[in-house]
């Protein structure tokens, strides 16, 4: 039994597969940008968020993270096969990734009280 979700309605709707096609180049781009601004790529990981959305994050080799939420897991992967990226296996953030991410005032605005930790 496989853990990630079916992709057979994927293929059937040709509509569905330009709007994926369309994340996909976006994500792409957005995410390749982000890397090459902070120092290129340090890891990829690709992590499941609903059965039918699924979160591609990058953390770039200075620290700074982002993300990009898709319509499926092949949309995802095929974000880091785009721009040549290796993915890491799921659910495996090794220390130094985890010890290099960077959280900005940018993020620490977007969670609990939406005030930069120090302001």
């Amino acid at each position: 039994m496989s853990s990630q979700p079916s992709t057979q309605d994927d293929a059937a709707n040709p509509e569905q597969d330009h709007a994926h096609s369309d994340a996909v180049k976006s994500a792409a781009q957005n995410l390749a940008k982000l890397a090459d601004e902070h120092g290129g790529v340090l890891s990829v990981h690709i992590e499941y968020v609903t059965f039918d959305r699924t979160r591609v994050v990058i953390v770039a080799k200075d620290g700074r993270w982002g993300d990009a939420v898709l319509p499926s897991y092949d949309a995802a992967q095929q974000v880091a096969e785009t721009n040549g990226w290796e993915v890491e296996p799921e659910g495996d953030w090794s220390r130094e990734a985890v010890a290099s991410v960077k959280t900005t005032g940018f993020e620490w605005g977007r969670m609990g009280s939406g005030r930069a930790s120090g302001e």
